[in-house]
């Protein structure tokens, strides 16, 4: 779907299968597990943030967004809240304007990231993002958004 990524918008279902899927393991987890959690394998992360990055659906991506921050899980590299605050800033650039609800079909396709690239700085603590973007449908120009995010556990108040 590189270069229309329209065409996700067909997968809506597919999207809410793997969210309901997710939601399940978490909740079928014990307390212990649910409070951290780390494994080689893929697990949950990555599907979620796929979710929350390509579903235009905002009610269905932010679900997933809700999920991942709610994780304090490690899979392999991927850690929740840092696959979480990458996909949140994704969500932001491709929503930036509009209403806090939106269906999948008003996020045209000049607005929609093609490609996330991360890049992890151990010593601060964050998250380098650059996300691709076509500036004109017919897609011949293409240009990066860029920002940073920190990958480190928000503390809670006393």
């Amino acid at each position: 779907v590189h270069r229309q990524e329209i065409l996700h918008d067909n997968y809506l279902h597919s999207y809410k299968h793997v969210l309901s899927l997710g939601e399940s393991l978490v909740q079928d987890s014990s307390p212990a597990s649910r409070n951290q959690f780390f494994c080689f394998d893929i697990g949950v992360i990555f599907p979620l943030f796929w979710v929350a990055i390509k579903c235009r659906d905002s009610a269905t991506r932010r679900r997933s967004l809700k999920l991942l921050f709610s994780l304090h899980h490690q899979e392999g590299a991927w850690k929740s809240i840092g696959a979480a605050k990458a996909a949140e800033f994704v969500i932001g650039i491709e929503e930036e304007g509009l209403e806090p609800e939106v269906s999948q079909c008003q996020v045209p396709e000049v607005k929609r990231v093609h490609l996330v690239n991360a890049t992890v700085d151990a010593e601060t603590g964050e998250i380098g993002l650059s996300c691709l973007m076509r500036e004109d449908r017919d897609g011949g120009i293409w240009y990066f958004r860029e920002g940073r995010v920190s990958c480190a556990e928000e503390l809670l108040p006393a």
